[in-house]
């Protein structure tokens, strides 16, 4: 996963609750999204890898990974989710308007 928290994250907790696994049935590692990220897959540091493009095509390429969920493409994410992914949202970060805060509530409220 990229970091705790994010949508790999989420991703790879959604797919693990359908699969009737819990959180504490594996550990999480966040490995970025980026260099990083295939350098852990393919030294070995991590098992398995919840990422984005281009990280996913890059290992894929490579031959480094074999793909159990590939949420890139549209009908998975309706296979698996009923409609887009979870992670397709508008992500932003808190205090742009520094030191106005109703701008950040107000864009907080327009992201559901």
């Amino acid at each position: 996963m990229t970091a705790p928290g994010s949508s790999t994250h989420f991703f790879v907790l959604y797919l693990m609750t359908k699969a009737g696994l819990s959180p504490s049935d594996a550990t999480f590692i966040g490995v970025g999204g980026g260099p990083e990220a295939v350098a852990a897959l393919k030294s070995g540091a991590i098992d398995a890898i919840s990422n984005l493009d281009p990280v996913i095509t890059r290992l894929q390429e490579d031959g480094a990974i074999r793909i159990v969920t590939d949420s890139r493409f549209p009908r998975v994410n309706y296979q698996i989710f009923g409609g887009t992914q979870s992670g397709s949202r508008a992500l932003r970060e808190a205090g742009v308007h520094r030191g106005e805060p109703q701008y950040d509530a107000g864009a907080g409220d327009g992201v559901l």
